[in-house]
C-alpha cells in the first residue's frame, strides 16, 4: 500500500502542514512558508498509508460558508 509522509514545519510565522515523498521533497499545503528555518527541518512527522488518510479526509470534509460580505472573518 502507498504511504505519505505528514510533516509540521514551524517557521517564524508558525506552523505550516507540509506532504513529503519518500525522498524529503514535498509540498507545503496549509500555513505559512517556514521563513527562519533555513532547512525546513520539521518538528514532527508521520507516515501515513494514503488510502486510509484520503478516507478520512472525505469522512471530515464539510462544505465552507462564507459570511454575508463574502470574507471569512
Amino acid at each position: 500500500m502507498k504511504k505519505v509522509q505528514i510533516a509540521f514545519v514551524k517557521g517564524n510565522e508558525g506552523y505550516s502542514l507540509q506532504i513529503w515523498n519518500k525522498n524529503g521533497g514535498g509540498y507545503r499545503y496549509a500555513g505559512p512558508k517556514a521563513w527562519g528555518n533555513p532547512y525546513n527541518k520539521p518538528t514532527e512527522t508521520f507516515e501515513v498509508e494514503l488510502e486510509d488518510f484520503i478516507k478520512c479526509l472525505r469522512q471530515n470534509s464539510y462544505e465552507h460558508e462564507l459570511k454575508g460580505n463574502g470574507s471569512n472573518e
